[in-house]
């Protein structure tokens, strides 16, 4: 059985995808990766406009949409993973 991980990231999590890349024999179980960062594909890509980007409910909506965009019926574990975090900024945080 195979294992085929899917991430979707937004802000500082971009990094994620790029460091799964750098690893030798990645493609036998990297089925790919999404950078909805922008609010409208965010919206887009979870179905529904969030009051907070930065949030657990919003990485675990963006996790299950990654499971099932991963998962292709076929005989394999999916890994569907979510991440939102805030990147460095020069104004306060609330």
């Amino acid at each position: 059985m195979t294992r085929r991980i899917y991430i979707a990231s937004t802000g500082a999590g971009a990094g994620a995808a790029q460091r799964i890349w750098e690893t030798p024999g990645c493609s036998a179980y990297f089925a790919g990766a999404t950078f909805p960062y922008g609010p409208e594909q965010l919206t887009d890509f979870i179905g529904y406009t969030p009051t907070k980007s930065v949030c657990p409910e919003v990485a675990i909506d963006m996790a299950m949409r990654a499971y099932y965009t991963a998962y292709r019926g076929l005989d394999e574990d999916v890994i569907g993973i979510g991440c939102t975090a805030a990147v460095a900024t020069n104004r306060e945080r609330k």
